[in-house]
């Protein structure tokens, strides 16, 4: 429920979330106004008028390594989202995915949280179809992390931040440790 506070400035309110998140990591806005929220399990969800679609924008559950402070830490609309649709995130990679998903080793339930694994960064595009209420998974290209070698070095916690762009259209990322 979005509400007038006579004590923000104006075009600002109060939106109270239901309970129901699995640990909401953050939150950006289309030029719309309609919030993206995203999950550190990999989760990402469309909130209009006060509700949260029913489907996720975009689910890579799968893929992200959700542990610890491990799991999907950025995500960033292009500034151009309504014309292109692209939408771009930043997580760690879930170690025995990315080295076993399609072969007879992977098990979806498995993990290898104690060992190194590699942050990524994708790009999806929005259906406009649906007016960019979800992603189609089938447009997933890896711009940062395709490999091991390529990927941004995660050994333990407290790792990779957000994504953000710049003044001049630039994806900016921060990696580091704490």
């Amino acid at each position: 429920m979005i509400h007038d506070d006579p004590e923000l400035p104006p075009g600002f309110g109060v939106f109270e979330l239901r309970p129901d998140w699995d640990q909401p990591v953050g939150l950006c806005f289309a030029p719309d106004g309609r919030m993206y929220v995203w999950e550190k399990a990999g989760r990402v969800w469309v909130v209009e008028y006060g509700s949260r679609h029913p489907v996720p924008f975009l689910d890579i559950s799968e893929e992200v390594g959700n542990f610890l402070s491990h799991g999907l830490k950025g995500f960033a609309l292009d500034p151009d989202f309504y014309d292109n649709g692209h939408a771009y995130l930043l997580y760690d990679v879930d170690r025995h995915h990315r080295f076993h998903e399609g072969t007879p080793d992977y098990d979806p339930d498995d993990d290898e949280f104690e060992n190194p694994t590699i942050s990524r960064i994708t790009r999806y595009s929005g259906n406009p179809e649906d007016g960019f209420r979800t992603a189609d998974p089938d447009t997933r290209r890896v711009l940062l992390g395709e490999s091991v070698d390529t990927g941004i070095p995660q050994l333990h916690t407290h790792d990779c931040g957000t994504l953000l762009f710049g003044a001049d259209g630039s994806l900016l990322v921060s990696a580091g440790y704490a």
